[in-house]
């Protein structure tokens, strides 16, 4: 079985990725520093309505591991052995999550862990450079760079569905279903049982399109 670790619980992160992964032969746990959205998933499950084309469905998410981003590190072990991180934060917010993870990523390293890859899901294109100076920056040492060099695909990601809800803490949300997430390649995961995943090339390329074509606000 896969675990993907999805940093930011909050309508992306709940809504898209967080259902989207709870699939057979997938574990899905979340990393949050808002209390309020941990301690609300920690009721045991959240409701997600889907919208699509040929109908609508809803499904109740449960069976889920939930961390809130503190000093107590108790997501220290899901860090070190999960197969995916999903980055579902705004850009602005990346730079202290890789801060955070730097910690537990430095003692996957230290442990000779397996192979990991990093999904980044936010809208702004052209990240990738600066997101991976604030992993390296994060990590303890010269060996634990090398390790992340080796072992870490850090890869882009377009998120193309919306999600809503009443608060980034909500457990009810809305989503629109109509295209799959698209993840730069190659990867060190096995998404093909994952419907909506789709590995690609030419991610900058797409992004770009993407945010000028269905974000309207964004590009703007």
């Amino acid at each position: 079985m896969y675990s993907i670790l999805v940093v930011g619980a909050g309508k992306e992160g709940k809504g898209f990725i967080g259902e989207t992964f709870s699939t057979d032969g997938w574990k899905v746990s979340f990393l949050d520093k808002d209390p309020r959205v941990t301690e609300a998933l920690k009721q045991g499950s959240y409701v997600v309505n889907a919208h699509q084309e040929n109908g609508d469905f809803t499904r109740v998410i449960r069976d889920y591991d939930v961390y809130l981003a503190d000093e107590k590190y108790d997501c220290m072990k899901a860090i070190i052995e999960c197969d995916v991180i999903a980055l579902a934060l705004y850009p602005e917010d990346i730079p202290e999550a890789a801060a955070y993870l730097g910690k537990g990523l430095s003692a996957r390293a230290r442990s000779g862990g397996k192979k990991l890859t990093i999904m980044s899901c936010t809208n702004k294109n052209h990240l990738m450079p600066e997101i991976e100076r604030a992993f390296l920056e994060a990590l303890e040492n010269a060996e634990a760079r090398d390790w992340f060099r080796e072992n870490i695909a850090l890869r882009d990601a377009i998120i193309r569905r919306s999600c809503s809800a009443d608060a980034v803490y909500s457990l009810e949300l809305d989503t629109t279903v109509a295209n799959t997430l698209l993840l730069q390649q190659p990867v060190y995961a096995d998404f093909s049982n994952v419907h909506w995943v789709e590995l690609c090339d030419h991610i900058e390329q797409l992004k770009d399109i993407k945010l000028y074509t269905i974000n309207g606000p964004h590009a703007t």
